[in-house]
């Protein structure tokens, strides 16, 4: 999951805010039972990871590639990741990855300058941590989560196709007010990539993620796993020169 989807799911999770975990159990491996009782203190999201600040801990998830949720609805033959149970309500994370972190409160410790869709977002800090890493790609820089916190591979593809940059180019190679472009249109596809997933509305905004052709020249889409983390790059050969 990306950014956007995380921050929606904290959105959709705020009715168990306020109550207290009634059971909780899974195959993650830290100690569970001492936490029943626990008051849910605040349900936020920082990068991708979802964060359940209970009142001596906080539970940080983190979706991975497979990582999936349910809500009041149980999986069929699976044994969940984390199962929390409120009076009222159920919540269960399946295939992804929880740790458990004692700290009353985590978000203190929440760099959200580096959050692409926080408040608090820092554009000017981003650009000078992207330009400590002259000889790194831009791809991979996109996706560097201590830098572009929530950034995922949809949204890398689409910020350097409305850029007009080619995946393979090094931060070196990149004008300062190139940076700030890709920065700004990563921003700014977040926030469009949440507001269409709530109106299931992302694929058919899409520009070049998994497309045959250019929207723009219909020249051929290159497509292939690029850069050190070797995710799948989308690109015009022609735009994106």
């Amino acid at each position: 999951m990306e950014g956007p989807s995380i921050h929606q799911l904290a959105s959709d999770l705020q009715p168990f805010v306020n109550k207290k975990i009634k059971k909780i159990y899974g195959n993650s491996r830290f100690e569970k039972e001492d936490l029943v009782g626990q008051k849910i203190k605040e349900i936020f999201a920082i990068g991708k990871r979802l964060v359940i600040q209970l009142e001596t801990t906080a539970l940080i998830t983190h979706f991975l590639m497979y990582g999936s949720f349910r809500i009041n609805e149980e999986r069929p033959d699976r044994v969940p990741r984390l199962a929390i149970y409120t009076y009222k309500d159920r919540l269960y994370f399946y295939s992804c990855s929880v740790k458990r972190i004692e700290d009353t409160d985590f978000k203190k410790s929440v760099l959200f300058e580096y959050d692409i869709l926080s408040d608090h977002w820092d554009r000017k800090k981003v650009i000078k941590a992207m330009k400590k890493h002259p000889k790194a790609r831009i791809d991979d820089m996109l996706l560097n989560q201590d830098i572009f916190a929530g950034v995922g591979n949809i949204i890398k593809n689409e910020a350097l196709f409305m850029s007009n940059v080619s995946p393979e180019k090094k931060i070196s190679a990149l004008s300062d007010k190139k940076l700030a472009l890709i920065a700004q249109n990563a921003q700014d596809f977040s926030f469009n990539f949440l507001q269409w997933r709530k109106l299931y509305q992302l694929k058919k905004n899409l520009l070049i993620y998994r497309k045959l052709q250019c929207p723009v020249c219909r020249t051929k889409v290159k497509r292939g796993k690029t850069g050190v983390r070797n995710r799948w790059s989308f690109w015009c050969p022609k735009c994106q020169k």
